[in-house]
């Protein structure tokens, strides 16, 4: 069995901590039409505990992918979830978005997108973000380093981003990635903040 990396142990850990900042379950009975972006945190949350298990549902953690097990051809594509952190004073600013990877691991091109991010801070509305984050890298391997770099954005307020992301390959033969920047760097309307980027992708398509 392959021995977790500290990186691993570390995103785990920090996922859990982020699972408190939100939460989904859609409403029922009468009443105005459900928020559609309360099924989207009922899906992240489904992919959450595919990645990271559920001790009380006895579901376990999905394990690193062995370095042997990790495709040296063929392509790949990854959809998931992106959870940001901003670190606002006293009222962290916490967004949700979809995620998607895809993988060459022929010619060793990493090439994907975090966005359609919607999020607030405790005191304020929660508000739709436009704008996407880009993630690029080379050379699939465990613990790669991915590149992004995006600024999604409101009427009011722009997050721009820049930074490296570390990636894992999960399962065996691989069926995901997680990734983080856990001491990522926002610039908030020209403000630096800090904050932390988790991204959870088990939704694995294999296209060749």
């Amino acid at each position: 069995m392959t021995k977790p990396s500290p990186t691993y142990i570390a995103l785990l850990g920090v996922c859990l901590w982020l699972a408190g900042c939100g939460g989904g379950g859609a409403a029922g009975g009468g009443g105005p039409a459900p928020d559609p972006r309360l099924a989207r945190l009922d899906a992240y949350e489904a992919q959450k505990i595919r990645v990271l298990g559920d001790t009380g549902a006895g579901i376990s953690t999905m394990p690193l992918t062995p370095a042997e097990a990790i495709p040296m051809n063929g392509t790949a594509s990854f959809i998931g979830s992106a959870t940001i952190r901003v670190e606002l004073q006293g009222d962290p600013l916490v967004l949700y978005g979809d995620a998607m990877l895809d993988m060459d691991f022929g010619s060793g091109q990493v090439s994907g997108s975090l966005d359609n991010f919607f999020g607030a801070t405790a005191q304020s509305r929660v508000d739709n973000f436009q704008g996407e984050i880009t993630v690029t890298g080379s050379t699939p391997a465990q613990d790669m380093m991915l590149a992004y770099e995006g600024s999604p954005m409101t009427t009011d307020q722009t997050l721009d981003f820049m930074g490296m992301l570390a990636a894992m390959f999960l399962g065996s033969p691989v069926t995901a990635i997680a990734a983080a920047d856990l001491e990522t760097v926002v610039n908030r309307n020209g403000t630096l903040q800090n904050g932390t980027i988790i991204v959870l992708e088990p939704d694995l398509k294999v296209v060749e």
